[in-house]
């Protein structure tokens, strides 16, 4: 069975329907809060993400500080299946092959952990 362990929150909905209409470089660039004079090629690696998403994850954060009972139980899974279901067509995967994980090692570690290795297996 094919898994893919992606490193979510659920302001990734809005993250993949937003990002497949811009256009990269310049227009890119302008959604982040880099530093205007700065060319940072690989600003992903320190987890910096768009003021959109902020956004939309402050958003999300205020909804449930103002109800966390009702966020718990009756917004969060139906938030969650949708974000799968959208990472399912982006991915072009079966949604029961997607599993959220609260990060990536987390993620490698259930992985691992799920192998069984053999005396003289190689990694």
């Amino acid at each position: 069975m094919k898994i893919l362990i992606i490193f979510i929150i659920s302001v990734t909905v809005y993250y993949l329907i937003y990002y497949n209409s811009v256009n990269y470089g310049k227009e890119m660039k302008s959604k982040f809060l880099i530093e205007p004079s700065l060319i940072f090629l690989n600003h992903g690696a320190f987890g910096s993400v768009s003021t959109d998403v902020i956004f939309a994850e402050f958003n999300y954060k205020l909804e449930m500080e103002r109800n966390t009972a009702n966020w718990m139980n009756r917004k969060r899974v139906p938030l969650m299946k949708k974000t799968i279901g959208y990472l399912a067509n982006y991915t072009n995967s079966d949604p029961d092959d997607i599993v959220l994980v609260i990060d990536v090692n987390s993620g490698m570690d259930k992985v691992f952990r799920s192998l069984q290795f053999k005396e003289k297996d190689k990694i």
